[in-house]
């Protein structure tokens, strides 16, 4: 008896989360983000799911949120992510492609103290899809009882495919009274679930479905976490699967998938040649005479701790031409002993400006509850994307270093 109730202690001391078996090891500085999924550069058609997955490392219970953003614009925000407090966790979001051209996504996890990651970035391209021979996108017949005893795919974007209607074969008219008929056994068997010998694989996470066996090939759709499939074929390095999809095929990369049945069965198909990739549109040539100055003051300086300062910024173009975009403002304090982010405040964007025009004061509140006493730095950034080509870059930054008071912070 004393023998189980000390293999109960043990397994009751075992929490088991995304992030693995957690223990007392306390967590200090910031946490990490790692975007998974999408790949760098990654292309995508318009109107696909773009699956979007991260790691959080060094994280823990004070995780307050994280964000993800597409070229600075929020597109997901998820509250208290690790509610298990483990010291790493996965986070998805899900975003609908649209906008040819270059996106950037970022990711960023804030603690409960207003201290944030450093924010994590992926570049991906989309595209228009073009069907072949400006007609519309071929499809192939659906595999049924008559081709080898394969279910037929679903025809429903949000049905799996254990749960695809059976579709008649081709030139097939229903005849009257087709509905009291009977199935066959052999025709019942056709259709039942099939059996472990058929090669199938369930999806682990959410996963992008490809026109092809590479990252190069755009996808053409996505499947939840979970989803059944029935695979058709593998690429020559076995790690691509071909699987039916919809009344198609299509590709999913093999690692993110759990295969059962006779894999060695299946035939090998090295898929269709590579795409001829998009050029991406050369970055414009630079503005002759655009250049964005800042002017900053702080106030009240230096901070004091949980004690709001007021951040005012003036925005001048000191060219003999006018800006063609706004142009964003990053504030942020930082940590001048680690580069740590310890807050970023929400700061307007500046409009388009002529020729000596300016634009401002800017009033950008900032509150500093963490790390008093020790050495920060305010540093207010311009164009911090470099969405304006200017004659002079050098001059767009403005930092300020300071100790925060205690105040009256505990």
């Amino acid at each position: 008896m004393m023998i189980l109730v000390a293999i109960l202690g043990l397994l009751s001391a075992c929490t088991l989360s995304t992030g693995g078996v957690t223990d007392d090891a306390p967590i200090s500085g910031p946490p990490v983000v790692e975007i998974i999924s999408p790949q760098a550069n990654a292309t995508y058609l318009e109107g696909v799911d773009v699956n979007i997955l991260a790691r959080i490392t060094n994280a823990g219970a004070d995780i307050s949120r994280v964000e993800v953003t597409l070229d600075g614009a929020p597109i997901g925000t998820l509250e208290s992510p690790n509610t298990q407090g483990a010291p790493a966790f996965n986070i998805q979001q899900t975003w609908v492609a649209s906008g040819t051209g270059a996106h950037t996504i970022v990711i960023t996890a804030y603690r409960s103290d207003g201290s944030s990651s450093a924010p994590a970035t992926v570049m991906l391209n989309v595209v228009t899809p073009e069907p072949p021979d400006g007609g519309a996108i071929s499809t192939l017949p659906a595999p049924t009882a008559a081709t080898g005893g394969q279910t037929a795919p679903p025809t429903a974007t949000t049905a799996p495919a254990a749960d695809a209607p059976t579709i008649p074969p081709p030139n097939t008219e229903p005849t009257q009274g087709a509905a009291e008929q009977q199935p066959t056994p052999t025709e019942a068997e056709a259709q039942a679930q099939p059996t472990s010998a058929v090669p199938m694989g369930v999806t682990q996470a959410g996963v992008n479905v490809r026109s092809g066996p590479s990252t190069v090939f755009a996808p053409i759709g996505s499947l939840a976490a979970n989803s059944d499939v029935q695979l058709a074929a593998r690429n020559p390095a076995g790690d691509w699967y071909k699987i039916y999809y919809y009344n198609d095929f299509g590709w999913v990369y093999a690692p993110l998938l759990q295969v059962s049945g006779n894999i060695e069965s299946l035939p090998v198909d090295a898929g269709p040649p590579p795409p001829t990739a998009t050029p991406i549109p050369p970055s414009p040539v630079p503005q002759a005479n655009v250049n964005l100055t800042v002017s900053v003051t702080v106030s009240p300086h230096p901070l004091v701790c949980n004690q709001t300062s007021n951040i005012n910024i003036t925005i001048t173009n000191n060219g003999s031409e006018a800006t063609t975009a706004e142009a964003p403002i990053a504030v942020q304090a930082i940590l001048v002993s680690n580069g740590q982010v310890l807050q970023t405040a929400p700061a307007p964007n500046v409009p388009v400006l002529g020729p000596g025009q300016s634009a401002g004061p800017f009033v950008v509140p900032i509150t500093v509850s963490v790390n008093y006493e020790e050495l920060q730095r305010i540093v207010v950034t311009v164009d911090a994307g470099n969405t304006i080509n200017e004659t002079d870059e050098n001059d767009n930054v403005y930092t300020t270093d300071y100790v925060l008071a205690k105040g009256a912070c505990p």
